[in-house]
């Protein structure tokens, strides 16, 4: 084994300081100091929401709710947002902030009802990921919600959107989401790359597994 190797795993990094360089209302950007497995001290910049604290157990939650009515396949319910900067609308799944000591479920269902009208039933509450931890600290869980399409409640879903809050609800069948997701991209959309790794696990498994 080669120095570098061993010096990764005898010597695991070491954050020193953290110094604030600039906050917002929802975002703060920092130089955090660390040590490297060599001992060598580095600074990388991050983002940090401004609600990241101990009175949440996530920043974010990201909804995958699923819309299931007789006679018709599965469809994931997903939106198009505008997001500034991407300077893009993006197809992505409903998803918000998680409220000071609000439970993930309830948040989950909050922000469905709130970007889509829809109504459902959380069956699955993930594990707390990163998805851009080069970026930033920003913690999420993944909440799977079924919707029946057959309640009366969602017969005709009205959003109840917040202040500067704009979305378009669409459905895509479970078994064409990658080529849903390229119509959309034709189209100019952006695409929310956990939706493609989502249409993309489930075309792998039902051809190779």
């Amino acid at each position: 084994r080669n120095k570098q190797e061993m010096a990764d795993m005898s010597n695991p990094p070491q954050i020193l300081r953290k110094e604030l360089i600039g906050s917002g209302k929802w975002l703060r950007l920092q130089k955090y100091y660390y040590k490297d497995p060599n001992g060598v001290e580095r600074c990388w910049e991050t983002l940090e929401r401004t609600t990241h604290g101990p009175d949440r157990a996530v920043d974010a939650v990201e909804v995958i709710p699923i819309l299931k009515s007789k006679g018709k396949p599965p469809q994931l319910v997903v939106i198009k947002q505008f997001r500034p900067s991407a300077e893009n609308v993006f197809v992505e799944l409903p998803a918000g902030l998680v409220d000071p000591n609000e439970p993930i479920q309830v948040s989950a269902l909050r922000e469905l009802k709130e970007e889509t009208g829809f109504t459902g039933i959380v069956v699955d509450e993930g594990m707390t990921c990163l998805f851009g931890m080069a970026v930033s600290n920003t913690s999420i869980k993944c909440v799977t919600v079924i919707i029946d399409g057959d309640a009366p409640e969602n017969q005709n879903p009205k959003k109840s959107l917040g202040e500067g809050e704009f979305t378009e609800v669409c459905l895509i069948p479970i078994n064409e989401i990658n080529e849903s997701l390229e119509r959309f991209a034709k189209e100019g959309y952006g695409i929310d790359g956990k939706i493609w790794l989502l249409g993309f696990g489930l075309n792998t498994f039902s051809k190779f597994f």
